[in-house]
């Protein structure tokens, strides 16, 4: 099937944003990609056909007229129908400050992961245009960075629709859901603030209200407890555990662990038991996305919640 994968040169592999990568591709029936997980954001807009997208314990499907969003560092999978297999352009982006973007973007936040254009000829028509002009080689790479920069306009515009559809759902439960989709990561309580219209005073008397905690504090004891999770499955070591947690540094990861566990992460690796850490309305065991990593329910295990 005829693919046009492309690549930006090395030379501006370290600008703010830059391309990562672009193409067009025609899928065969059953067609798959991966687990895999990238070190760039990646949107695919798929034009004819069907398929499926499965990101965390979630699978969304994808038909055309839809994109589909990739986010740094997560393990996705994806696989064109059997019978009606997809076609899509698909755009990558890297840079120094592509966390900024995708923080601005609103990427992460509920109903921005799979979107369905308002303008459905927009993305399509601005993601041919990026991969011809990279397919020119025409010595200016900044024009193709001009088009990257109007293809995030427009997936700014979408994603921005989309956050503002959830109409009266109440703040709380939108900053919540924000928390659940991108513990992983750095995460700004500003740009929060900003794309929730309320004041940092009224948010955090909103969010001690509901949950007893500062913003900061429930997103601390989120990742402890995810942390905790994954170490009772026993399948990540201490250091890939702290990572997809949103730890960086190991050192803090441990001392955050053992100050809400009381057991340092290795010992509680072994023989420790799990502390639930959150008022019980916004408990993690009741929170739908951590059922892929809730512990096996084998006889005699002492991390069962």
């Amino acid at each position: 099937m005829p693919t046009t994968p492309t690549h930006i040169p090395n030379s501006i592999n370290h600008d703010r944003l830059t391309l990562a990568n672009c193409g067009f591709q025609r899928c065969a029936p059953g067609h798959s990609f991966g687990p895999f997980a990238r070190n760039h954001l990646l949107i695919h807009y798929v034009v004819a056909g069907k398929g499926k997208y499965h990101r965390k314990d979630e699978v969304y499907d994808v038909c055309a007229g839809q994109a589909f969003v990739i986010l740094p560092n997560e393990v996705t999978f994806y696989r064109a129908d059997d019978d009606e297999p997809w076609e899509y352009h698909w755009v990558g982006a890297q840079g120094t400050e592509l966390d900024a973007y995708i923080a601005h973007l609103g990427l992460g936040a509920p109903g921005t992961l799979v979107l369905t254009p308002t303008a459905s000829t927009k993305l399509p028509a601005l993601m041919q245009t990026i991969t011809d002009h990279f397919l020119r080689r025409d010595g200016n790479p900044l024009r193709v960075i001009g088009y990257l920069h109007l293809f995030l306009a427009a997936i700014y515009d979408n994603t921005h629709d989309a956050m503002s559809s959830t109409g009266s759902e109440d703040v709380i439960d939108k900053a919540l859901a924000y928390i659940r989709s991108n513990f992983s990561y750095d995460i700004s309580f500003d740009w929060l603030f900003h794309q929730l219209a309320v004041s940092r005073a009224h948010f955090f008397r909103l969010f001690k209200a509901r949950t007893g905690l500062s913003p900061q504090q429930y997103l601390v004891r989120y990742r402890i407890e995810k942390s905790q999770k994954l170490l009772c499955q026993g399948r990540l070591g201490v250091t890939e555990t702290a990572h997809s947690c949103g730890f960086n540094d190991l050192s803090h990861f441990a001392r955050i662990f053992k100050e809400y566990v009381g057991l340092p992460p290795r010992e509680f690796r072994r023989n420790g038991v799990y502390t639930p850490l959150l008022p019980q309305s916004t408990a993690l065991t009741a929170d739908s996305s951590s059922a892929s990593i809730a512990p096996p329910r084998t006889p005699g295990n002492p991390c069962q919640p």
